[in-house]
């Protein structure tokens, strides 16, 4: 069994093969930090031009990319049906 602190690098190709997946994590990481800055561009432009909360911009676009409009309509109706059947 292996320890909590062993690591499979046992000779120069492995430390090569190791070294170009931390480099290729590293642009991953770069390209969603630039994604990040260009959604919140997105969002600040939306805010600020048509007055479209960030909060409610990401849940529209979220159920575009699900396409899930009429699950979240119906849950949506039964969400009111029990909060007036509640409040009465």
């Amino acid at each position: 069994m292996k320890g909590k602190n062993t690591m499979n690098i046992t000779s120069d190709q492995d430390r090569q093969k190791v070294k170009e997946y931390f480099k290729q994590a590293l642009s991953v990481n770069r390209s969603i930090d630039e994604a990040k800055a260009e959604m919140k561009d997105i969002l600040d432009v939306l805010n600020e031009q048509h007055e479209i909360k960030p909060s409610i911009a990401k849940k529209v676009i979220k159920t575009m990319e699900k396409g899930n409009m009429p699950e979240l309509r119906q849950l949506n109706e039964q969400f009111e049906d029990l909060y007036q059947a509640a409040i009465r």
